[in-house]
């Protein structure tokens, strides 16, 4: 059975509602966007979320990580906060995914000793407590389903379009992780669940 792309509803990087963070494209991201502050404050961590924001990433260009794969020295000093080159890989992996979400800490260990669950448990919390999902490497869609009671967005990540796929589903996918919440009241928090339905997205959550 061919799997047929959803006609994707994709908010474009750097635009939201509400003015929030943006990712260089391609990219994918889950935001938890704060209040807006006053202009000239100070903006801090523990600001209460006010809405959410779904970046989709590109379906074919070129973007970070891959510019990082063939331009950033293996002899640098800060390329594991960017890259991670594992022994047996065919490919660095993107540290860069967790450098923005978990922090330096997170991003070194893991370079060091490649074990996921204990480079977490270094996360920084205040380094980006809005953000939920980022892929900076990522290629493909997202789909966005609203009803009365919640809202559904999912990423769909395919590997990197180098050669067309001949298969008559369309192709492999990388991952598919889905981000939903439920209706929320005037002065609630916000609140997301994740849910990675096939594949495995690494570094990005």
């Amino acid at each position: 059975m061919r799997r047929e792309a959803a006609t994707p509803r994709i908010f474009p990087r750097g635009s939201s509602l509400i003015r929030g963070p943006a990712l260089p494209a391609p990219a994918s991201g889950a935001v938890t966007l704060p209040a807006p502050t006053p202009s000239g404050a100070r903006s801090t961590t523990s600001s209460a979320p006010v809405g959410l924001a779904f970046v989709g990433a590109s379906i074919s260009s070129p973007g970070l990580v891959e510019a990082y794969e063939h331009r950033f020295p293996k002899e640098h000093p800060l390329r594991a906060l960017f890259l991670a080159d594992r022994p047996g890989a065919d490919k660095p992996q993107p540290t860069i995914n967790m450098l923005l979400r978990h922090g330096v800490r997170s991003c070194l260990d893991y370079a060091k000793n490649g074990d996921l669950a204990q480079a977490r448990s270094l996360s920084n919390p205040d380094v980006a407590p809005h953000l939920s999902f980022v892929d900076m490497g990522g290629h493909g869609y997202a789909t966005v389903r609203l009803s009365a009671v919640d809202m559904r967005t999912e990423f769909v990540c395919i590997p990197r379009p180098i050669a067309r796929s001949d298969r008559q589903d369309g192709g492999p996918l990388r991952y598919r992780v889905a981000h939903v919440a439920k209706l929320w009241r005037p002065g609630e928090r916000p609140r997301l669940e994740q849910q990675v339905i096939e594949g495995d997205p690494g570094l990005s959550i």
